[in-house]
């Protein structure tokens, strides 16, 4: 099965990541941003306009691929030529940049366009901790159970190699994994054909003759022949995916210069077949690991080579991205990125096992590494959301150190989350601290990446997520061409794709960037990120067809970037940022703005603004002193009423605003409006040079509620391409829901695209908690409906789009109608045991709802076993800058759980908290493995994924980390949530009042009339079923929802029951029978207690290794034998010992302890030290030495069985008595009965699994059969010991097939069992199958490995 020999790619001869990518993808954009890395398709393929007589320009079209027009750079570049990148570095963080795409191979000077490849990610880590020496036949054992043959003439000074192992899942995305995966299995398959037809010419006639039988009719042999066949059947069809899977042996070591790597990636062994790669860095080498996954990877070690890491690509959006910001095609420029000359280091933050999304650690870790390298400039075309979008989550921290310490450009899409107001993202959004960029699309780009039939319209694109942020920030600072047709990974199996979002706006804007930084180094400047980002937005081409909020300061460009930044060098007040306070805001007490969203009373408003510049770090305390500046203060509006001049210096100041807020007009008491101004603080007397900071102000006034008659409105919308019309509507506080009908109608009867998003924004919740997008085809004339949800007391916008290719203007006929109950939007939590649990609703209006209450997950909670503080690997150190000095780490929490599972269990991992931990904390994600070092799980909690938990031990590792290291601690103790599904899932019942509930008359329709307060009660019937589930759950979960008579939802809320006592166990109730005990006296039953402490204690003590419990073992035997002479159970325990003792019994039974390893000197030192004789026999011997004779073992088992009478056994079942409805005494004798000849029954079985035993270790085989039959008389189904000792006697019988299936189906009761499977590599291998031997050896080999690793943690 070779999957191909890697090829190397190298420049230099023979020597050689809970958030979300930015980037759309129609098929799926409107189902949620869900860590999205699909590859983005074309949304629109019109067909294309008949040729005109104008010629088509098609080296413009081609050129236009990767938009450069937009932004100036193709001009810049023809007027600059040395201005093109050159000497500039990009650092992308993304999901990797592959050096193998198109146009990555050099810059414009010869330069090694990809710097070096770094996995911040984590997810191609390998621990390569183990280190090893060549064996004598020259091989390494690897940690996949291979031993692996090396190049020869490799360079090896110590002789030492670190090894490791790597599975393909973390190292390949899903769609190059599954083509691997089926051409393993397609290789295979081929083989096995020949294999299956050379076999079936050579076809055994017995068993040939054996299949045709019925199973019945089989004799023994035959069974054994047929058993024998199906199991290879079995093993040779499942093959391909036995032992550890997909797995490579890694080796790395040091030739005295350098690391050296090779991974095995075509699995076979031998690594003379495979590539010896140095650390990317060094030479940029990298191959490719097969022809199947095509898939590109490089290396870096770490931690002195205890730490390998294999940098592949998590998906080609990073080489996308890349090619836009500097692909460099020498022979073709028209598809060259914007600057060409720059280079990429490219830092890998999509994590594949978290589905390639990023998380804390991968962004920290490339912060660190972009700051090492010394970057000019930080592409993130990644991001997710925040609870507050004021800057000041965890992920905006992270992101701002770039700019304050290392004096980096951060450059970072905004966001795909438009069109409505205040959806921008995290941190490209939300930080002040960088470059946050919406994406835009010219008619030009229409033409060429969207094949549009007729000019369209040059503005944003409608996905583009937009201000204000809910403390009042703009959001968005600058726009830039919003998709492109650009190199893709090799992995994909295509060159280049076209990908659109705001993903594509980011990089565009790096590039404009790095020519403008390009062309200050060469002219000796040396700008630091405030100054940038204020020259990019200040030297932006205007868009004045968007508003503010939605295209920031305008379009980049790079001629206007490059003139302004040279205007603002020598002015100081430019070299800084400027956090700027507001009060007042709707959502907050203070914010970075003004925002207020709510009905508006009081027109006239005072508002407060403070203002500080924030200094970074590389300028230094001279300069902060020196800083003193005039400004001029104007307002962009007649409404807002501001001071003329401010005087700063290095400090806080604050200022004054006025607020006159216009009067309503009657079109916006219908609508609702939005008004929008500012207050821009110039530089005295050179105010031409643009803002130094501005205080945004926003306010959305929504439409008069009386818009509403009974709950309705009805409105038309028109719309025409690419513009947002938006509608503004307060909620009423019980409303939940708002139905909406729309209708599109047209002149004409071609379909257009519309995208509807609903948002009602919430102080304490982000952007997605009351968020709705729908996007459709609507033909004309064409009716949809839909139910979104809403904030009850809020102010919920509607943003209706339509697309920018879609023909010409539409209208939509709109309809609205408000849904509610009032449900309070809190958990109800059911108390244990208190019956009822009352529900308040007040409902909107008048309606019929069915509702429904039920109960679906049982949560088991556990605290951490143990914590640990740690700091991370090297990728995690930052350098020093002049007030942090360096290099850093920050300190980490590890938190171990341990769980136990006495059944397998299918489970999922449950949120850790009830609240958003991101704005504070990083990490998360959880490694779940079971004590047999099988790995079950290694993402993030989600309840929505299942977890095959198998019985016995297993731990699960998560990781925590924050910048805020006083509250690290806070985590230590944080819960791990395992919720296991109920089945099936439990229903409380619902009563309308409580009159109903008194009457119990239940009801899963109400009928709610509107402003009437009602309270339900969910009344507690599973009381009695909770208290007996095992293992006992914490608490129960479900949900409470109410729907209309359309099944449509309406509201739902969390339900949490706690779980109380069982009334029938503790209440005065009739208590249920407990046969055969409560027919007995008190002296009875303390003779009976006392007899089974005593017998327990035998048994728990069989096999003892201590002389002094021996003896007194075999007292209490014969005190029990003559207490009760009836039992035979202290005969069987005779027996059972004896003939273990006396080596007639197998293992099933127990083991003699080995005797204690103890050397000659430490007996002597003990000796001299007592002044006592050595003892020259251990106790284990003398114990041994006290075995019985065979006959005397066969005796016991004879008197017992006497005494358990099989003849009264087998007629009691055979005839089992009944007692008649009512007849208590007869029901409670008859349990009794049934009670102790159950127990005799047992016995029977124990007696002749014993003798069983016996004849098969003295080899009397058919005596053997003869026992087991009898065995199988008392057995209804085998025990566990039956089951071990079978396969014994099968093995021992010669019937390997009979064996196998017997072993095969412990292994399915028990499969992460070691010892099992180590049993059945050696039957594999008296069957000469050593193949299927050494899959199971690997995975055995791969599961210690994985062991190990969890103890080193």
């Amino acid at each position: 099965m070779n999957s191909g020999k890697a090829v190397i790619h190298g420049l230099a001869g023979d020597d050689f990541r809970r958030l979300v990518l930015f980037m759309l993808n129609p098929k799926s954009r409107f189902q949620g941003a869900r860590l999205a890395l699909g590859i983005i398709l074309l949304p629109w393929s019109g067909a294309i306009a008949p040729a005109e007589s104008n010629p088509i320009d098609i080296d413009a079209l081609r050129s236009a691929l990767i938009p450069k027009r937009e932004v100036g750079a193709d001009t810049f570049i023809n007027d600059n030529p040395t201005y093109d990148g050159r000497g500039v570095i990009i650092a992308v963080f993304d999901t990797g940049v592959d050096p193998a795409a198109a146009g990555l191979a050099v810059t414009t000077t010869g330069e090694r366009k990809v710097l070096d490849m770094i996995d911040a990610s984590g997810s191609g880590d390998v621990d390569a901790s183990v280190v090893a020496e060549l064996g004598e036949d020259g091989t390494l054992k690897g940690l996949t159970g291979l031993q692996l043959t090396l190049p020869a003439g490799l360079e090896n000074p110590s002789g030492k190699f670190h090894v490791g192992m790597k599975p393909a899942s973390e190292l390949f995305p899903p769609a190059a994994l599954r083509r691997l995966k089926t051409q393993v299995q397609a290789e295979w398959d081929a083989e096995l054909s020949l294999l299956r037809r050379t076999a079936d010419r050579n076809k055994d006639e017995d068993l040939v003759a054996a299949e045709v039988k019925a199973a019945a009719d089989r004799s023994r042999e035959e069974q054994n022949l047929v058993a024998l066949h199906e199991a290879k059947v079995a093993l040779e069809d499942a093959y391909a995916s036995s032992g550890p899977g997909l797995v490579y042996d890694c080796v790395l070591w040091n030739d005295g210069t350098d690391w050296r790597v090779i991974i095995d990636t075509n699995r076979n062994g031998d690594l003379a077949d495979d590539l010896v790669l140095r650390p990317y860095g060094v030479a940029g080498e990298y191959g490719t690991f097969d022809t199947h996954t095509n898939a590109t990877y490089a290396v870096q070690v770490y931690e002195d080579g205890d730490l390998l890491s294999i940098v592949t690509m998590s998906g080609a959006h990073g080489t996308h991205v890349s090619s836009i910001a500097s692909s460099n095609f020498p022979d073709d420029p028209d598809r060259n990125g914007v600057a060409p000359g720059a280079q990429i280091l490219s830092i890998k933050i999509g994590d594949l096992r978290g589905g390639g999304g990023s998380y804390g650690p991968s962004e920290r870790r490339a912060v660190a590494t972009a700051a090492r390298y010394g970057v000019d400039i930080m592409n993130a075309s990644w991001g997710g959301s925040s609870t507050y979008q004021d800057g000041g989550d965890h992920n905006a921290m992270n992101y701002k150190l770039l700019a304050d310490r290392f004096d980096i450009l951060a450059v970072m899409s905004a966001g795909n989350e438009g069109p409505a107001l205040s959806t921008a993202g995290s941190a490209g959004g939300e930080s002040s601290r960088v470059l946050g960029v919406g994406a835009y699309a010219s008619a030009e780009m229409g033409k060429a990446l969207y094949n549009t039939i007729k000019d369209s319209p040059d503005a944003a694109l409608q996905f583009s997520s937009r201000g204000p942020t809910k403390d009042g920030d703009l959001g968005v600072d600058i726009m830039a061409p919003g998709a492109a047709w650009a190199s893709t990974s090799a992995e994909t199996l295509g060159s280049a794709g076209m990908y659109n979002g705001t993903s594509m706006s980011a990089p565009s804007t790096s590039g404009v960037a790095a020519l403008v930084l390009s062309a200050a180094k060469q002219n000796g400047l040396n700008p630091r990120p405030a100054l940038m980002r204020k020259a990019m937005m200040l030297g932006a081409t205007p868009i004045d067809e968007e508003a503010t909020f939605t295209r920031g300061a305008g379009l980049a460009n790079a001629g206007g970037a490059w003139a302004k930044l040279q205007e603002l060098a020598s002015e100081p007040a430019f070299y800084v940022f400027y956090d700027v306070s507001v009060t007042g805001g709707t959502f907050v007490d203070r914010g970075r703005g003004l925002y207020l969203r709510e009905p508006i009373d009081e027109l006239r408003r005072h508002v407060i603004v403070d203002v500080a510049p924030h200094w970074p770090e590389s300028i230094g305390s001279d300069d902060r002193f020196k800083f003193d500046e005039d400004l001029i203060l104007k307002s962009a509006d007649s409404w807002v009423e501001a001071p003329e001049y401010m005087h700063m210096v290095n400090g806080s100041e604050r200022v004054n605003l006025h607020l006159n807020i216009p009067e309503r007009s009657e079109k916006a008491r219908k609508q609702g409006e939005l008004i929008t101004s500012q207050v821009d603080a110039y530089l005295a007397k050179r105010e031409e040079l643009g803002s130094v900071f501005t205080v945004p102000l926003t306010i959305v006034r929504p439409a008069d509620p009386d818009v509403f008659v009974d709950h309705v409105h009805k409105t038309t919308l028109d719309l025409n391409p690419a513009v947002t019309v938006r509608r503004f509507y307060p909620v009423p506080a019980n409303a939940e829901r708002l139905k909406i009908k729309l209708k599109h109608v047209a002149d004409d009867p071609i379909a257009r695209r519309f995208f509807l998003q609903v948002v009602t924004l919430a102080a304490e919740q982000g952007q997605h908690h009351y968020k709705t997008d729908h996007v459709a085809w609507i033909d004309e004339g064409e009716e949809q409906i839909m139910t979104v949800k809403v904030r009850g007391g809020g102010v919920t916008e509607l943003a209706f789009n339509q697309y920018f290719y879609s023909p010409e203007a539409a209208q939509l006929d709109l309809e609205l109608e408000w849904l509610g109950v009032g449900l309070k939007p809190n958990t109800l939590v059911a108390e244990p045991n208190q019956g009822f649990l009352p529900v308040e609703i007040s409902p909107l209006a008048d309606a019929s709802v069915e509702i429904e209450a039920k109960l679906n997950k049982a949560v088991h909670v556990s605290l951490p076993k143990s914590t640990e503080d740690y700091y991370d690997d090297e990728r995690s150190e930052r350098p020093g800058s002049p007030l942090h000095p360096g290099p850093q780490q920050d300190r980490l929490v590890r938190l171990n759980y341990e769980v136990n599972f006495e059944e397998a269990t299918t489970a999922s991992l449950g949120s850790q908290q009830d609240y958003d931990l991101s704005e504070g904390f990083t990490g998360g994600r959880l490694k779940v493995v079971h004590e047999s070092g099988e790995v079950l799980y290694n993402t993030f909690p989600d309840p929505k994924k299942t977890v095959d938990f198998p019985k016995g031990k297993t731990t699960i590792i998560g990781e925590q980390g924050t910048f805020l290291t006083d509250i690290l601690d806070d985590v230590k103790t944080l819960p791990l949530r395992i919720e296991v599904p109920l089945k099936p899932a439990q229903s409380l019942s619902i009563f309308a009042n409580q009159r109903a509930r008194y009457k119990g008359s239940a009801a899963s329709k109400l009928d709610l009339t509107g402003g009437r307060q009602h309270v339900i009660f969910l009344k507690d019937a599973i009381v009695e079923k909770a208290a007996e589930l095992k293992p006992a759950p914490d608490y129960l979960i479900g949900e409470l929802k109410f729907s209309n008579e359309d099944d449509q939802e309406i509201t739902k809320t969390g339900l949490v029951y706690l779980i109380g006592d069982a009334p029938s166990k503790v209440t005065d109730q009739d208590p249920e029978s407990e046969p055969g005990d409560d027919l007995k006296t008190d002296a009875e039953s303390l003779t009976d207690s006392v007899y089974d402490l005593q017998l327990a204690f035998v048994r728990e003590h069989r096999m003892a290794d201590e002389l002094e419990v021996a003896t007194r073992r075999i007292e209490l035997l014969d005190q029990l034998q003559i207490a009760k002479p009836e039992n035979p159970a202290p005969l069987i325990e005779r027996a059972i010992e004896g003939a273990v003792l006396a080596g007639l019994a197998s293992d099933v039974w127990g083991k003699l302890p080995e005797p204690p390893e103890e050397d000659s000197e430490t007996q002597l030192e003990e000796g001299a030290k007592t002044e006592e004789p050595i003892e020259a026999e251990p106790e284990v011997e003398k114990i041994s030495k006290m075995a019985p004779s065979e006959t005397q073992i066969l005796t016991w088992l004879t008197e017992a069985e006497t005494l358990a009478d099989a003849d009264e056994v087998s007629r009691f079942f055979g005839a089992k008595p009944v007692a008649l409805p009512g007849d208590l005494e007869a029901r409670d004798e008859i349990a009794a009965e049934e009670k102790e000849w159950s127990e005799k029954r047992d016995f029977l079985a124990t007696i002749n699994r014993l003798r069983t035993d016996i004849h098969r270790t003295a080899e009397r085989i058919p005596e053997s059969w003869e026992s087991l039959a009898e065995l199988q008389r008392w057995e209804s189904k085998a025990s566990e010991d039956t089951t071990k000792l079978l396969a014994k006697l099968y093995a021992d019988a010669g019937l390997s097939g009979l064996a196998l299936d017997s072993l095969n189906a412990r292994i399915e009761e028990d499969p992460y069992n070691a010892d099992l499977l180590t049993e059945r590599i050696a039957l594999y291998r008296e069957l000469e199958w050593e193949s299927f031997a050494l899959a199971d050896e690997r995975l055995l080999a791969v599961r210690a490995a994985n062991l190990a690793r969890l103890d080193s943690l």
